[in-house]
């Protein structure tokens, strides 16, 4: 089974880009920490790529933002100018899902600007306790 999951933060704004069929393609750098044998805190830097409208979505998303990442870990080549072949492994988003950040709840966040109601809405801050350990 391959499946990834990170929660983490992202190295920069989102960079979206349009297939030559048209389909919309995100770019994101998510950074990740652990702490090695030495317990030393470190930072992973992983390549997140996502299609489709959820592509347009992320494009809210900035450098900084938390995320929450689920997908699958692929790694694809290709020959560069000098004809030397590169490989690149990226985490490729199954879902709308997969990024949670205050920008994707655009709507969450102007219902919660409205008047209070009896109705709850949902805040931006539903996942901040799951990104509490991460020191970025």
């Amino acid at each position: 089974m391959n499946t990834v999951t990170l929660i983490g933060r992202l190295g920069r704004d989102p960079e979206i880009r349009m297939t030559r069929n048209g389909l919309a393609v995100a770019s994101l750098s998510v950074a990740t920490s652990y702490l090695d044998s030495n317990r030393q805190e470190r930072a992973d830097w992983h390549n997140v790529v996502i299609y489709g409208d959820d592509a347009n979505e992320v494009a809210q998303l900035k450098k900084g933002d938390k995320v929450i990442v689920v997908g699958q870990s692929r790694t694809r080549s290709w020959e560069d100018q000098q004809g030397q072949k590169r490989y690149v492994t990226e985490i490729v988003v199954s879902g709308i899902n997969a990024a949670i950040g205050p920008a994707l709840h655009a709507k969450s966040r102007q219902q919660a600007e409205q008047p209070a109601t009896n109705q709850q809405t949902p805040t931006d801050n539903t996942y901040d306790d799951l990104n509490d350990e991460i020191p970025f």
